[in-house]
């Protein structure tokens, strides 16, 4: 073989290597980059009553950033987002990064990620339901569960608890796009703390929702609070 025979080979070669490695990858390789394996049938939950997920049946969801669907569900006490890969294999999605995940079963809800302050004052990422989404606010939803071990009789007239898991009250946080903060705000329930949320328009935020007779508890009445706030703000 002449050396212009070997140079022009060398050089084809290397060209057609760019070449694939410039070729995006299916969206499987970027999968497993951001799942983990689950031990789906934790010991600790074994017998316990309720459950621990928003909706036990996977649903079929579009997850931002890869190109197949999948079917999907959320864990609510242990905050992870499962999915299922070929049908079969139950996997969870890492929250080192941020997802937007729409659910594909006719609902229209649309879950994300982002980082709040949790009760213990500490930053942690989780998944919320977006329950309104404008262009000055977006609020979020977050539906809460918790893990109670089982306990033995204290006598006769105190039988022995099961394990069981427990609904709690749910969270609303509120996310502005133009803030310069990374983490969630948290809408209070108390009315103590509302009026630091509101802070100076508080008075005119209550005779606006007394007026038109809104329920800060109602999703949909809170938003036209939060419409009014930010028009007097």
């Amino acid at each position: 073989m002449t050396y212009a025979k070997l140079a022009f080979l060398l050089i084809i070669l290397f060209t057609t290597s760019d070449i694939l490695g410039q070729i995006p990858q299916n969206d499987q390789g970027n999968l497993n980059d951001i799942t983990f394996f689950l031990t789906v049938n934790n010991p600790e939950y074994k017998d316990a009553e309720g459950s621990r997920y928003l909706f036990d049946e996977f649903v079929p969801a579009k997850i931002s950033g890869i190109s197949n669907s999948y079917p999907v569900r959320f864990d609510a006490v242990d905050d992870i987002i499962e999915f299922k890969e070929n049908g079969e294999e139950i996997k969870g999605l890492t929250l080192n990064r941020e997802y937007r995940i729409q659910l594909m079963d006719g609902s229209n809800r649309v879950f994300i990620t982002r980082t709040y302050i949790n009760d213990s004052g500490n930053l942690k990422k989780s998944f919320f339901e977006i329950v309104h989404d404008g262009d000055d606010f977006q609020l979020l939803k977050k539906e809460r569960f918790k893990y109670l071990p089982a306990q033995p009789a204290k006598s006769s007239y105190e039988p022995a608890k099961p394990a069981r898991f427990m609904k709690l009250q749910d969270q609303v946080y509120i996310d502005y796009p133009d803030d310069s903060l990374d983490y969630l705000i948290r809408i209070p329930k108390k009315k103590k703390k509302l009026k630091v949320f509101f802070g100076a328009q508080l008075k005119q935020v209550e005779a606006f929702a007394k007026k038109q007779n809104l329920e800060y508890d109602a999703t949909e009445d809170f938003v036209k609070i939060m419409e009014h706030y930010l028009s007097i703000k």
